[in-house]
């Protein structure tokens, strides 16, 4: 198998799946296969890049952490055909799919079902966009407007 069919093997595997994230390190200048030819991440000596540090440990209830969806094989961003396909991988059960800020603002949107799922998630899966419904409040008790 050559190195670019073994890289795209674990691309598929690793990267939609997210079980490069149970790995200890991800080896520098892994060579990740895209459609402009290939992504590698350096890290300064030439070490593996350590997948046990905070940027990869969990935050709190949701199951997930920055690496979940900031991925090597996107350039460590969140690219929005990377999200598509691991939607349709988790049937939308992918950590980044969390309703809490993973889907669209509308929260009467039914879950239940993979249809429901994509609904919800619409904006995520299509652009790569995370929406967060916030309270908007004064801070300085000034009226701008």
């Amino acid at each position: 198998m050559t190195i670019e069919r073994q890289a795209l093997v674990v691309l598929i595997v690793c990267g939609l799946c997210g079980s490069w994230t149970s790995a200890q390190s991800l080896p520098n200048l892994y060579p990740f296969p895209n459609a402009a030819g290939v992504l590698e991440t350096y890290n300064a000596g030439g070490k593996p890049i350590d997948l046990s540090g905070p940027f990869f440990q969990s935050l709190g209830t949701n199951g997930r952490s920055c690496g979940s969806c900031h991925r090597p094989a996107q350039g460590w961003s969140v690219s929005a055909d990377e999200v598509k396909a691991r939607f349709e991988a988790t049937q939308g059960f992918d950590p980044i799919f969390r309703t809490n800020d993973g889907s669209n603002c509308d929260h009467n949107i039914d879950t239940s079902t993979v249809g429901g799922r994509r609904k919800a998630c619409s904006l995520l899966i299509n652009n790569g966009l995370i929406r967060i419904a916030l309270q908007v409040t004064p801070h300085c008790g000034v009226h701008c407007c």
